[in-house]
């Protein structure tokens, strides 16, 4: 039976009579299909969660055999693994022509994460714990967090004031600026 259809839907393409073709595109799709399409969906969720999953895991597992603490690994591998879909967003954006955009998309992009991300998982904790306070278990902050927020907090102000000063077309320098900004902060 499917055979017959590839043979009629190819004889369809080269002819220039396509009746047969179009009769049978009109015939109504089973209703099993919008499950399996669920399905698919939520099997390739699955996967793409579980293969994430055993990349940090393997990162992480790497990390400890080198050294390396968990929060320097976190704030440099796995943020630049989870932050190259916005590279290539936003490079595309700018390369458009429309750069006060693919600016606003790279500080607005990871602003959304960070908001949304901290905000359900905070209120799921807090109400979890409903009548007692939300408490972190991780304990006081490391030397290295800080140093973290505080390379962020300037590189911030100063892209600020460099794409304001520079009508948000900034020399191209100033990519080199941040670049030795990064490398400073991971030695």
């Amino acid at each position: 039976d499917q055979l017959l259809s590839l043979a009629a839907l190819t004889k369809g393409w080269g002819s220039r009579d396509r009746k047969g073709v179009a009769e049978e595109e009109e015939e109504a799709m089973p209703d099993v299909y919008g499950f399996l399409v669920l399905g698919a969906f939520v099997g390739s969720v699955v996967w793409m969660d579980m293969c994430a999953a055993e990349m940090v895991a393997l990162m992480e597992a790497a990390g400890v055999a080198l050294g390396l603490s968990t929060a320097l690994l976190g704030l440099t591998i796995l943020a630049l693994g989870n932050s190259v879909g916005d590279l290539i967003s936003d490079t595309a954006v700018a390369r458009s022509g429309q750069p006060k955009m693919a600016v606003s998309a790279c500080f607005g992009s990871p602003l959304l994460n960070d908001v949304l991300g901290l905000g359900v998982a905070l209120t799921a904790g807090n109400l979890a714990n409903y009548p007692e306070p939300f408490k972190a278990k991780s304990g006081p902050l490391s030397a290295s967090i800080y140093a973290a927020w505080a390379f962020l907090v300037f590189s911030l102000v100063l892209s600020l004031a460099v794409f304001h000063w520079w009508a948000y077309e900034p020399p191209r320098g100033y990519a080199s600026v941040l670049g030795a900004l990064y490398v400073t902060f991971i030695i």
